[in-house]
This record gives structure tokens, sequence and C-alpha cells, in this order.
């Protein structure tokens, strides 16, 4: 393969992580998911039965009540593979318990770099201490897992330097259901160290941490690093107390309101004067 041949070939092989990496927890699990449609188009097919003439009422109510709590338990398992609830230490309420999951998180991020020879930003979020508001401070702490996912993540892959990490967005599903947070990172690393780390979200899918979106760009050589900024996000269950509202940009549009078509010409095209589509 010729040189360039095989730049390309590198390239589409990030382009092609980054396309897959934005197939979220839904393909990653489509087994269990698809045994779960099954189940539930199986408990559809019984309640069905039960209802038909001849069946006693006292089976019918049984049935219903079956398939109820079948359903139940499915969706359970499914929200429980897609948005898997915060581990208790990061959703501590008092601030001793908050700082000091802070403090030891820190802690052993900072020791494993030295260990990884990784270079770390001269701060990190959170070192300045938390909120003092109990709602603003928890959701500090979710953001807190999103960090040490996001940077256990990183480090496994060989990357080389964390140049920034902040912060990002935070945001509830426009039923509230749900809550999004997202965190912002630059790091620079080897094309292999880049498309390990891309590589490696789809293994954090099962703590609820995904890949938003990536932008690589090349070295100034062939040899320099790639710099790489991310934006990885938290999926998990939303908690009142964070006081989270559905993101406008998301939210569901208004349908579309049925308009007349307009009437085609009949009339032919003027000398001189270009046809359009109402033209015959």
């Amino acid at each position: 393969m010729t040189k360039d041949g095989k730049t390309l070939a590198q390239w589409g092989g990030i382009a092609g992580a980054v396309a897959l990496l934005g197939i979220i927890w839904v393909v990653v699990r489509g087994d269990t998911l698809a045994e779960n449609v099954a189940r539930a188009q199986q408990l559809a097919n019984d309640q069905s039965k039960a209802q038909s003439p001849g069946v006693k009422l006292e089976q019918q109510i049984a049935a219903v009540l079956k398939a109820t709590q079948e359903q139940e338990k499915a969706l359970q398992q499914t929200e429980g593979i897609l948005t898997p609830p915060l581990k208790a230490e990061y959703r501590v309420a008092d601030l001793t318990s908050g700082a000091n999951r802070v403090a030891t998180d820190l802690k052993a991020l900072r020791q494993r770099a030295e260990r990884t020879r990784v270079a770390l930003p001269s701060a990190l979020p959170l070192e300045a201490g938390l909120d003092a508001d109990e709602g603003v401070r928890q959701l500090q702490l979710a953001q807190l897992d999103l960090y040490r996912v996001s940077l256990d993540t990183i480090m496994d892959s060989g990357i080389t330097r964390i140049s920034a990490m902040a912060p990002g967005r935070a945001w509830a599903d426009p039923s509230t259901t749900y809550a999004i947070l997202t965190a912002e990172l630059d790091l620079e690393g080897s094309y292999e160290a880049v498309q390990a780390t891309l590589q490696g979200f789809l293994g954090a899918h099962a703590q609820g941490v995904g890949l938003r979106g990536a932008t690589i760009v090349p070295g100034a050589r062939p040899e320099s690093p790639l710099r790489v900024h991310l934006t990885t996000s938290l999926l998990t269950p939303n908690q009142a107390v964070w006081k989270l509202t559905p993101d406008k940009a998301t939210a569901p549009k208004a349908p579309l309101k049925a308009t007349a078509p307009a009437a085609l010409s009949t009339k032919g095209p003027t000398a001189g004067s270009k046809p359009s589509l109402g033209d015959n």
C-alpha cells in the first residue's frame, strides 16, 4: 500500500469508529432489546388469546395482570441497560461525604496518570470544592462520575496528554425522565491511541457513558501527535433535586401545517424565459 493509501485507510478507520460510536446503547445491547421486543410481542399475543370468547373473566384478569407484570419487568431491565443509575457514592447529599468523594477520585486519577505517564491539566474540575447548594452539589457529583469514567477510558488507550477538561451542559429529555450530562476534553496522542480511545468508549456504555462528539486534527508533521476534542456524555435517570429542564434544541417540533399545492401553470414559457417546475 502506498503512503497516501495508508493515510486514507487510517483516517477512514477513525471516521468509521466515530460513526460507530454515534450508535449508542440500543445497538450495543441489540440482542437484549430484540429479546425484550420478542417477549413483549408474545405477551401481547397471550393477552389477545385470553380475551377471546369463552374464556372466563377471572382468567382474563389474571392474564392481563401477568402480562402487565412481565412488561414492567422487561421495561426495567431495558432501562437498567440503557440508563444505569448512579452509584450510591455519587448520590450522597451531605457536603462532607461529597467533598471526600471528590478528593478520593481526583487523587486516584492523578496517581494513575503518573503511573501511566499521561500529562493532566494543572487543575481538574471540582478541585476548588463543591457548591453549597445541595441540588447543584449533587449534580456536580454526577459530573464527577462522568469525569472519572472518561479519564479512565482515555488513560487506558495510550493517550500521552490531556490538555484540558471542563464540564459541558446538563439537561433533561423531553419527558424529564432521564438526564444527559456532558464533559469537554482536549487530548493528544498517536493514531493508534486515538483509535483505541474511540473504541474504548464503546465499553464505557455499561457505565452510562458514551461519546457524543469528536473532532480530530492532524499534527503539523506526519510524526506529530493527533489533536482531539471529545464531548463525552452520561445518560442516567433524572433527579428532581438537579432541577434540569429539557433542551429546547431537542424538543419535539410542532407538526407542519398542511398547505394547498401551488397551481400548475397552463401557459407555455415565453421567449427567453427559463422553464420552471410549473411549466409543462
